[in-house]
């Protein structure tokens, strides 16, 4: 047999025709995903400070969590030795009680610098704190300063920047959104006649809210669903923008009354709050992915182990299609793949369930040049 460079052997796979050298894939990882979250079967009970916790909050690094107990009325501090680590969460002895403006808090957040603490109460009234050394609940004094908001307010964030405030209503299935003309001043602040109905999923039961980094994701923590779910907002902290993502995520294996969901800064790990088990539960909420540079190859190897998602970057210039191959390895483990619309293929139809041990070759072309693809192939790999 001649010696023909068009033909690439790898690990026993029949002989395929290639036509341009092996691309280059850098792997990293987004945040905030909660489609493919696993429990790390990691949890931290808070019933020896308070048996009936509403509250969940972390300060900017992870070293510091704080849980409002329904029971005491009272702010709890804690301790974590590794940051957004909950296995390594200890009792700071440090607390600070809310029972002389209110006997009904039920949420708690802090400002950019943890100078200012808020709690959300069902009177309705969110009221301000200021603390004399950052994130210490212990240093905490009521400066009479308070917002009058709607509804049975059960949870309150502010947006990156402090100048919205967004509160929860379980007597009306809302998200209520508010500006301060002064960021994190509650003094400043007025409703925007902004707000999300999520009566569809949650019913009464919207308890806890987040935002992801950017603004552009909003997640609920649902007591009628027992989940964690997400909206999308097409303009970034507007919840006249926002819709269902059709995407939850399921907490009932750990506790069925998920009273708050936050995240570690940068997304990887998600908390719940549960009141039926008094106990902080953790999850991973990373997403690995693949960048595909077009403009050092066409041909990429990938072995998933875990959900991925591939991106194509560096196609060919605008109005010329860009063509690649992957080879997926599937190794003892087995995934599903879905496509967008933006890929085209030669012939045929792309495989989605490629079998267990098997490699499979997917030819593709993109069909804008000049565009890079956010979420061209979302592989799921097995669990």
């Amino acid at each position: 047999m001649s010696n023909n460079k068009d033909f690439k052997v790898k690990n026993s796979i029949q002989p395929t025709v290639y036509q341009e050298g092996l691309g280059t894939v850098v792997s990293g990882s987004v945040g905030y995903s909660i489609a493919g979250a696993a429990y790390d079967s990691v949890s931290f009970s808070v019933s020896a400070q308070d048996g009936v916790p509403y509250g969940l909050a972390f300060n900017n690094d992870g070293t510091s969590m704080y849980v409002l107990g329904g029971s005491n009325n009272t702010v709890f501090q804690y301790t974590l030795s590794t940051a957004y680590d909950v296995s390594t969460a200890s009792y700071a002895s440090k607390s600070f009680s809310l029972s002389s403006q209110s006997g009904s808090a039920i949420g708690v957040a802090f400002n950019d610098t943890g100078t200012k603490m808020y709690t959300s109460t069902t009177t309705p009234i969110v009221h301000q704190y200021n603390l004399s050394t950052a994130f210490d609940v212990s240093t905490s004094v009521y400066n009479s300063v308070s917002l009058t908001v709607l509804g049975n307010p059960f949870d309150v964030i502010f947006n990156g920047d402090g100048s919205k405030l967004y509160v929860t209503d379980t007597s009306g299935s809302n998200v209520y959104q508010y500006s301060l003309s002064t960021p994190y001043d509650l003094s400043a602040g007025s409703y925007d006649n902004v707000s999300l109905n999520v009566v569809g999923r949650s019913n009464s039961e919207n308890y806890g809210i987040a935002f992801n980094g950017s603004g552009t994701a909003l997640f609920i923590s649902s007591g009628t669903n027992d989940t964690v779910d997400k909206y999308n907002l097409t303009t970034a902290y507007d919840l006249s923008t926002a819709s269902y993502g059709n995407i939850a995520f399921s907490v009932v294996s750990q506790d069925n009354i998920p009273y708050k969901a936050k995240f570690s800064g940068n997304g990887t790990k998600m908390y719940i709050l549960g009141r039926q088990n008094a106990s902080v539960f953790q999850y991973s909420t990373a997403l690995n992915t693949k960048t595909l540079d077009l403009s050092t190859g066409s041909v990429f190897e990938i072995t998933p182990t875990s959900d991925i998602q591939v991106t194509l970057t560096n196609p060919a210039s605008s109005g010329t299609s860009s063509g690649a191959t992957l080879l997926l390895s599937a190794v003892g483990t087995s995934y599903t793949i879905t496509y967008p619309s933006t890929l085209e293929w030669p012939s045929g139809t792309a495989p989605t369930s490629p079998a267990i041990g098997d490699t499979d070759v997917i030819t593709f072309n993109t069909i804008d040049g000049g565009t890079t693809y956010k979420s061209v192939l979302a592989i799921d790999g097995a669990k």
